[in-house]
């Protein structure tokens, strides 16, 4: 009998399924998987790397000609005050436009070395009654006088308000908590005490309102020694027909500070004593 054959026989336990010419082979089909994941990614570190838009987001977008407004509410403003540029001894703009309030008057210390400064006010007439981060707030001269806020570690700026001081004079002290004054660090960085008032008349007797001057320390004014205090000037209330006047230290500005000087003589007559002497 004429055998048929039917083709050669599968070898046990192989595969005997065979795959369509045109079905494709999975690792085609991995190529532009692979592709879309990497396009992705790249996407991805464009975004995180690009640079923020800092433009306010209510203003207008576009070409510039108006087409429209985004509807997203503009961020918060940023409250850090800019850094200070301006060469050692002279007055930054912003300095110059403080305006004061009825009997209103201001002193603010500004330095930009490392070192503790503190800004201190004292009444001439007995100086232990004084205004300082010993004691933020007090009430002489007539009216209330406030530190702000004490730094301390520079840079660092200190503001001291007075409010409807009247009468009297008062000194202004600045006190290196920490170490002293020297020549050459004055030099190298010295610290500037700017002066406001409400209305006054300054050094030379010219009417002032709001600014009145910068103070700044000079090293030639620092003598060989341990000086821990400098006194910037004084305030008077009132000055003639002026309600007050600034006057600044000229001489002798380096001392041991207010605590440690004799306190001005009053200008009242003491009673007279009985020359007789009680039992």
């Amino acid at each position: 009998m004429q055998s048929v054959s039917y083709g050669p026989v599968a070898p046990e336990n192989q595969d005997t399924k065979q795959v369509p010419a045109s079905a494709p082979r999975r690792s085609a089909l991995l190529v532009p998987l692979f592709g879309f994941v990497v396009i992705l990614l790249g996407v991805g570190i464009w975004w995180s790397t690009r640079e923020p838009d800092t433009s306010p987001t209510d203003t207008i977008a576009g070409t510039g000609d108006g087409a429209h407004m985004l509807s997203a509410p503009r961020r918060p403003p940023d409250t850090t005050p800019e850094p200070d540029t301006s060469p050692p001894g002279t007055t930054p703009d912003h300095h110059h436009h403080q305006e004061m309030g009825p009997d209103q008057d201001r002193i603010v210390l500004s330095w930009r070395h490392a070192q503790d400064l503190d800004l201190w006010v004292c009444d001439k007439s007995g100086l232990t009654e004084c205004v300082s981060h010993t004691r933020k707030t007090a009430s002489f001269g007539g009216g209330t006088i406030t530190l702000a806020m004490d730094i301390w570690e520079g840079p660092g700026e200190e503001t001291t308000d007075f409010r409807s001081v009247n009468s009297g004079t008062i000194e202004v002290w600045v006190h290196n908590y920490h170490q002293a004054f020297t020549s050459t660090l004055v030099l190298n960085s010295p610290a500037i005490v700017y002066v406001y008032c409400y209305e006054c008349l300054d050094d030379d007797n010219q009417q002032k309102a709001g600014y009145v001057r910068s103070v700044t320390q000079n090293s030639d004014d620092v003598s060989i020694g341990f000086k821990k205090w400098w006194k910037v000037g004084e305030f008077t209330w009132p000055s003639g027909s002026m309600r007050a006047k600034w006057t600044t230290c000229v001489t002798d500005c380096y001392t041991r500070g207010p605590l440690y000087q004799t306190p001005a003589p009053t200008t009242s007559t003491p009673e007279p004593t009985s020359a007789t002497p009680e039992p």
